[in-house]
């Protein structure tokens, strides 16, 4: 509501119908009112949304394990490790027209390096809460190998949207024994793992992501 204060052939301040009196610089002027317009978002919009808010989520679930797997490739590309984590695994999360949200976890990228991987058997979910993830080959033969080389295996879980990860293991190690919390059990974890340098020469360097295998976690 406008008002005036020395009649109606006075200025007025506030809105009177579709214009607003204000006062400008000592001088009473008019301007149009633009009134409040609620911006709703299109479907593809939305989608984009929960697009990035699930990625958000997941790299902070990553965290621990992608800031050892993706450090040297975001220094190489002036990046960060989040702003990494999203590039690289852009493709794993989809969103439908529902806004549905589907993960692809044999695509997810934890690491990106040029260490030779691991070739892991089948894992065993034995009791409280421990996996075993047989070493089949653990090659090493490649120039910036080395046996003493940190096998990192991560656990993920959907339930709690948490990972936990073990780096004791090494190349020469027959198997890697990883224990996750005791609240998952009963829980499905996905497994993941990569390698880590473990000589001077290649500490910096790390192996591509292998998706091991998921399963149910026993009491």
């Amino acid at each position: 509501m406008g008002k005036t204060k020395l009649g109606i052939l006075d200025g007025f301040s506030g809105k009177v119908g579709p214009v607003v009196g204000m006062n400008w610089k000592g001088k009473q002027v008019l301007r149009s009112y633009i009134g409040y317009t609620r911006h709703v978002k299109t479907q593809k919009q939305k989608r984009s949304c929960k697009h990035f808010a699930v990625m958000n989520r997941l790299v902070s679930q990553f965290r621990g394990a992608a800031s050892i797997g993706l450090r040297q490739y975001a220094d190489r590309n002036s990046s960060t490790v989040v702003g990494s984590f999203i590039q690289l695994n852009h493709n794993a999360v989809s969103v439908d027209m529902n806004l549905a949200v589907s993960i692809d976890y044999t695509q997810l990228k934890l690491s990106d390096g040029t260490l030779s991987d691991v070739v892991f058997g089948t894992p065993e979910f034995t009791e409280g809460c421990q996996v075993h993830v047989p070493v089949l080959d653990p090659k090493g033969n490649g120039v910036l190998d080395s046996l003493n080389d940190h096998l990192i295996v991560v656990a993920y879980c959907p339930v709690f949207e948490a990972s936990t990860y073990d780096n004791t293991a090494s190349r020469r190690s027959p198997e890697v024994a990883l224990s996750t919390p005791s609240i998952w059990v009963g829980q499905t974890v996905h497994l993941f793992a990569f390698v880590q340098g473990g000589e001077g020469f290649n500490l910096e360097q790390v192996s591509p992501t292998v998706y091991i295998g998921q399963g149910k976690l026993k009491r």
